[in-house]
C-alpha cells in the first residue's frame, strides 16, 4: 500500500508564518551582523557599506540554511 502524504495549505502557511516570524527576524537582528571595523564611522559612505555588507550576509546565511536544514 502506497501512502502520500502532503502539507496542507494550512500546515504551509504555518510553515511560512513561523519562518517570517522567527527565522528571518533572527538572521537579520542576532546573526547577520557585518564586521566594520575596517570603515570608520565617520566615512560618508558607511551606512551604504553597512547595508551591503549585511544584504551578503543574510544571502550567505539563507543558502546555509537551504542547503543543511534536514
Amino acid at each position: 500500500m502506497k501512502i502520500l502524504a502532503h502539507l496542507s495549505q494550512n500546515q504551509l502557511k504555518q510553515l511560512d508564518d513561523l519562518i517570517e516570524q522567527t527565522i528571518l527576524p533572527a538572521l537579520q537582528e542576532d546573526v547577520c551582523i557585518p564586521n566594520m571595523d575596517d570603515v570608520p564611522k565617520s566615512d560618508p559612505n558607511w551606512d551604504g557599506i553597512h547595508e551591503d555588507r549585511t544584504a551578503v550576509l543574510y544571502v550567505e546565511a539563507l543558502t546555509y540554511l537551504k542547503n543543511n536544514i534536514i
